[in-house]
Formats: C-alpha cells, structure tokens, sequence
C-alpha cells in the first residue's frame, strides 16, 4: 500500500519540549470522503495515520480539506501556525 502525504516534523525546545507535525493529506481526500477508496491506492487510512502520529507523542495539527482549497492561502496559513508555536 502506497499512503501519500507530505508532513513537516517541527521540534521545540521549551520546557516540556513538545513535538508538533503538520500533517497534509493530497487532494483526493479534498474531493472524497474518508471511508472512499482511492482506485490507485485503496483506503486513505487519514485517521490511523493521525492515532499513529499521536501515540509516538506528536502534537498533530491536521484537518481534512474540502475541495476547492487555494493551496497557496493555505500554506500561508500553516506557516501562521508554525509562526505561532515558535513565539510561544
């Protein structure tokens, strides 16, 4: 099974030293839902993939797109968050 995704892995040293991924799943599940099959790569298995992140420790910071997302807009948007995490 093929699972595609791009995550960034951001590490923080602060006192409780937190470890965040950003995780962004690919357009098919913008247009599909969750449970669809991908006819090239089966199962899109978005929500294992989350628990999986979460139990090795991670602060996952996800969500699932609908359709039609201005993949710029949202870049800005992540960098805004990343931003955040780093003045805190």
């Amino acid at each position: 099974m093929v699972i595609l995704f791009f995550s960034t892995l951001f590490g923080c040293e602060t006192e409780n030293d937190d470890r965040f991924v950003f995780f962004l799943h690919n357009r098919f599940l913008e247009e599909h839902e969750l449970n669809e099959l991908n006819p090239e790569f089966g199962r899109t298995e978005y929500n294992e993939i989350i628990a999986e992140f979460k139990k090795s420790g991670l602060k996952v910071i996800s969500e699932k797109r609908n359709g039609n997302v201005n993949a710029r807009e949202y870049a800005v948007g992540i960098v805004n968050q990343i931003d955040s995490l780093i003045k805190t």
